[in-house]
């Protein structure tokens, strides 16, 4: 894969793009995103698993290959010197490309980043050094997701039943039916398969605290913390503030890991404040 797609919200002049969450497609983000488009030319660079003609699961190595991508995306199509923004895994990804490349982009913001606690990543490591990744719960869950509906209707009504979703909108909710699942013959499957889904959980960086420090002083960033998450737990968000002093923080209260697709004016107001000043 060389031309390396987009999804293309709209807008004109400096780039904001956006890396996704696992499992989550970008309409998922429009109410997020679009008031932004008045001031920015807002792109989301599509994951390995929303390719079209999708590479197998075992192409992904590492969450560095997601940074890699992200920042291969951004030279192929002259997005350089914009606003990266990132949610969840896609957090990780930006700050990892930001690592790698302190030019990439002018400034970041961190949608609930991935930052495990040790908690969780030592049992991970564990099971890597045994080729047990599989195993992990998570893992089992993703690769075990119902992957196929009767129709959209079906879908929805599906998930609009699960905790997950309990707090989204049944506009959002219908945006992730559509961005997620496409015509199979008999019915809708999903587009970002359960395989692809649990890859990107095996393979979550259990040395990603190794990276954080390496942020230090290299251009403007806002992490955002939904207060009831369970990706970016408190834990963690103090543990980052240590080790990126300079950095810019806030919190969403009475909102989890989600809030993007749950709280999408209030991100909006966060990121819209600070980008005025570091944008």
């Amino acid at each position: 894969m060389t031309d390396y797609p987009l999804y293309d919200f709209g807008g004109e002049g400096t780039p904001l793009v956006l890396s996704l969450a696992n499992g989550f497609p970008p309409e998922t983000y429009r109410h997020l995103l679009e008031p932004f488009t008045a001031d920015y030319h807002v792109i989301c660079v599509l994951p390995r698993a929303l390719w079209p003609d999708a590479p197998s699961p075992d192409s992904l190595d590492s969450w560095r290959d997601m940074a890699a991508d992200l920042r291969a995306a951004i030279h192929a199509h002259g997005l350089a010197g914009g606003v990266g923004a990132g949610h969840s895994m896609g957090g990780v990804a930006t700050m990892l490309a930001t690592i790698s490349e302190p030019d990439l982009f002018r400034s970041i913001v961190l949608l609930d980043p991935t930052l495990l606690p040790p908690s969780y990543l030592i049992p991970m490591a564990v099971l890597n050094v045994f080729g047990m990744s599989h195993r992990a719960p998570v893992v089992e869950r993703a690769s075990r997701r119902r992957s196929s509906f009767d129709s959209e209707q079906e879908a929805f009504d599906y998930w609009r039943g699960k905790s997950l979703f309990a707090d989204w909108s049944d506009e959002t909710l219908w945006a992730y039916v559509h961005g997620i699942t496409t015509p199979n013959g008999s019915g809708v499957e999903l587009r970002w398969s359960p395989q692809w889904e649990a890859r990107y959980f095996a393979k979550v960086p259990t040395w990603i605290w190794r990276e954080m420090p390496k942020l230090r002083n290299l251009l403007p960033m806002l992490f955002i913390q939904g207060d009831e998450t369970n990706a970016f737990v408190e834990h963690s968000f103090r543990r980052i503030q240590r080790l990126v002093p300079e950095a810019d923080y806030a919190q969403i209260n009475g909102h989890g890991h989600l809030f993007p697709q749950s709280a999408p004016q209030q991100a909006a107001d966060i990121m819209r404040a600070w980008l005025a000043d570091y944008g």
